[in-house]
């Protein structure tokens, strides 16, 4: 529904545009990120070290697409729906979703300006 709506789609665009610029960021300078992270811990609890080590883990698991940061690979997508309807006694969904997923945001957020 929101994809009708021009100004939702701005928005829409602008958020992946800045998830991707501050992920690829934290990616380059994972010391910052932690340390804006730290900073930031409302609980002041999180430890440098740890958020150190925990972003250069994340950056491992987030860079691999061959079509860029913030890409939903469809295949990746299926294997997550049937894991998540795999469950035996209490699946986390009981039935596949049906248009869940776009990479129209995807492909305006990350087309050439």
């Amino acid at each position: 529904e929101k994809l009708s709506d021009p100004e939702e789609v701005d928005k829409l665009v602008r958020f992946v545009k800045a998830s991707i610029k501050g992920w690829t960021s934290a990616m380059e300078n994972p010391e910052e990120a932690a340390r804006i992270v730290v900073e930031n811990d409302p609980a002041g609890v999180a430890d440098l070290k740890v958020q150190t080590r925990q972003m250069r883990e994340i950056a491992k698991l987030i860079s691999g697409s061959s079509k860029g940061l913030g890409y939903l690979d469809p295949e990746a997508f299926d294997t997550t729906v049937e894991v998540l309807l795999s469950g035996k006694v209490d699946p986390i969904i009981t039935e596949a979703p049906e248009g869940a997923w776009t990479h129209e945001i995807f492909e305006m957020a990350t087309a050439a300006e």
